[in-house]
């Protein structure tokens, strides 16, 4: 399935990033039950300058060769034959997240309170003049700093490369 399949079935809820991201989506990935996380490095731009709750005692964490449940870890493991191991398993139980097929599609970026404002120029126009225009044909290179915070908003459609020196939003 194609990633707009997934922003119309409501199975992307945005970057969790503690209180820095949506809360919507804060909410959902603080209060799950058990949290899957694949290939994250936790640092404090990801945590939202440390204002993320998870808990391990709910997590499997697979990254950097391994794979942590609680504060066990287990390794050798590579990703790629986890997830497949993961999928496979999940499929066996009878159990697939179909997300929610009724739910509206997710607005990421509204117009600013008030209406317009004429020829002012906002990062949350730029993002939803990038969103209406990004097509599979293009690529994104994002900069490091206030871009690439927005980015997070930015809808990239299936086939679209995203470029970003992410790790501690480091430059060159």
């Amino acid at each position: 399935r194609g990633l707009g399949d997934v922003y119309k079935r409501q199975l992307y809820l945005g970057i969790y990033q503690g209180l820095v991201g949506s809360e919507a989506c804060r909410r959902r990935i603080e209060a799950a039950d058990v949290l899957i996380t694949l290939g994250v490095m936790f640092t404090d731009i990801n945590l939202g300058m440390y204002t993320a709750h998870l808990d391990v005692n709910h997590m499997v964490q697979a990254n950097q060769g391994e794979v942590r449940v609680k504060h066990h870890r287990y390794g050798p493991v590579a990703l790629k034959p986890f997830l497949h191991g993961l999928i496979d398993r999940l499929k066996q139980r009878g159990r697939v997240f179909a997300g929610n097929p009724d739910a509206e599609p997710r607005q990421l970026v509204s117009d600013p309170p008030g209406g317009n404002h004429g020829d002012q120029l906002t990062t949350s126009g730029i993002i939803q003049s990038l969103n209406r225009k990004l097509t599979s044909d293009f690529a994104v290179v994002c900069d490091t700093g206030d871009c690439l915070f927005a980015a997070d908003e930015l809808m990239v459609p299936d086939q679209t490369a995203f470029f970003a020196s992410a790790f501690y939003t480091t430059m060159g």
